[in-house]
C-alpha cells in the first residue's frame, strides 16, 4: 500500500487482518484488502484502508474536532502544555517507555493520531495505526516516509484486526 504522498515499504499481512463483517480471514485484492469468507471489500483511498466510513455518535464528535477548523488551533494549547511538561517527547515517553523492546516487532496503534512518535519507534517495526480522523491519518502517512506502517480508518469499538497478531499495543489520547 502506498501512503500519501511518500510510499512505505508495507508488505500486506494477510495474517493480521480480519473481516469486520463476518470476522473472517482477509486476502488482498487490486482495490484493497477483502474477505475470503463473505467478500466484503475494504477500499484504500490516499493509501488509507477504509475498515470503518461512519462513525458512532461519540466518535463522529472527536472525527468533528479533529477533522474540523478546531483542531489547528488546540494544537497551539497542546503544544502549550508540553512544553511546561518538560517537552512533547518527555510527555509522550510516559506512555512509550513502557512498550517492549527489540526489533520487528508489530505495534498496533489506536488513534494514531498524526504519528508525531512514529520517528521514537525503532525503525524495524511494522506499525498497523488506526483512527476516526481523515486529516490526522494523511498526517500520518506524510509523517510515515519509508516505514512499514499501514493506516486504517476505523473506530476502536471495531477494530479490523485479529487477536494475538501484535506484539504491543498503544493508545495515547483515544479517550472518546
Amino acid at each position: 500500500m502506498a501512503i500519501i504522498d511518500q510510499p512505505t515499504a508495507v508488505t500486506w499481512r494477510a495474517d493480521l487482518w480480519r473481516c469486520l463483517a463476518c470476522g473472517g480471514p482477509m486476502h488482498e485484492e487490486p482495490t484493497g484488502p477483502a474477505c475470503e469468507s463473505c467478500g466484503h471489500a475494504y477500499p484504500v483511498r490516499d493509501g488509507i484502508v477504509i475498515a470503518r466510513e461512519e462513525t458512532s455518535s461519540n466518535n463522529e464528535v472527536a472525527r468533528g474536532f479533529y477533522d474540523g477548523p478546531l483542531w489547528p488551533k488546540f494544537r497551539f494549547w497542546e503544544w502549550f502544555t508540553f512544553i511546561n511538561l518538560g517537552g512533547e517527547r518527555r510527555a509522550r515517553d510516559k506512555v512509550l517507555r513502557h512498550l517492549p523492546a527489540g526489533e520487528r516487532l508489530k505495534l498496533l496503534d489506536v488513534a494514531i493520531g498524526d504519528g508525531v512518535y512514529l520517528d521514537w519507534l525503532p525503525p524495524s517495526w511494522s506499525v498497523v495505526g488506526v483512527d476516526i480522523s481523515r486529516v490526522q491519518l494523511a498526517a500520518c502517512g506524510r509523517r510515515a516516509g519509508g516505514r512499514d506502517v499501514a493506516l486504517v480508518l476505523g473506530e476502536a469499538e471495531a477494530l479490523p484486526v485479529r487477536d494475538g497478531r501484535f506484539d504491543a499495543a498503544l493508545s495515547i489520547g483515544g479517550f472518546n
